[in-house]
């Protein structure tokens, strides 16, 4: 079975200038995150897991996330639970496997051509509505989601770089306290 993202799931109170809110809580972590392959425009989410338990509460946990590393990194795709969620202390988070489906139309004409969306646009849907927003500068090529790399003749605004450095080595843009660097 192919894969298209494979990544960490994190969870957070609020999503503001790209960036999550996520709980702050030593028993919180991302969690590894895999979406199989597209079929005709949609991926599903393999394996399940949970977050959690608390060990301080968590307050209103309204969106969920995509990254591609389990702390820092990029938020590469972000959207809203369906109904958010108050985590008290004791409680978790769980996700059962193939519960989460989401159609990424522009992928439906051609799963090996190259895609790309830029920070805060519309990249997929849920089946109930809900919209999927990039992070940061995102494309598929041959079939996987990544964070866009630099692409020459390219317009990148500060705006959309990652606060966060990505993984050391991945050539990617970043906003390094207002000196765009690359890892």
């Amino acid at each position: 079975m192919a894969i298209f993202f494979s990544g960490w799931l994190g969870y957070g109170l609020v999503v503001q200038a790209g960036i999550l809110t996520e709980p702050i809580d030593p028993s919180y972590a991302r969690r590894p995150f895999v979406l199989r392959d597209v079929d005709n425009g949609i991926v599903r989410n393999i394996g399940g897991g949970t977050v959690g338990p608390a060990t301080a509460a968590w307050g209103r946990i309204g969106f969920m996330a995509l990254f591609d590393a389990q702390a820092g990194g990029n938020m590469l795709l972000w959207l809203p639970l369906p109904v958010p969620l108050v985590v008290g202390t004791g409680n978790t988070i769980t996700m059962a496997g193939g519960s989460s489906s989401f159609l990424f139309s522009d992928i439906q004409a051609g799963r090996n051509a190259t895609f790309t969306w830029p920070a805060g646009s519309v990249v997929a849907r849920t089946p109930d509505g809900r919209v999927l927003t990039a992070g940061v500068p995102l494309q598929s090529t041959g079939g996987l989601l990544s964070a866009q790399v630099l692409t020459f003749g390219s317009t990148v605004t500060m705006a959309a770089l990652p606060l966060a450095q990505p993984a050391s080595g991945t050539s990617q843009l970043w906003n390094n306290g207002g000196v765009i660097s690359i890892s």
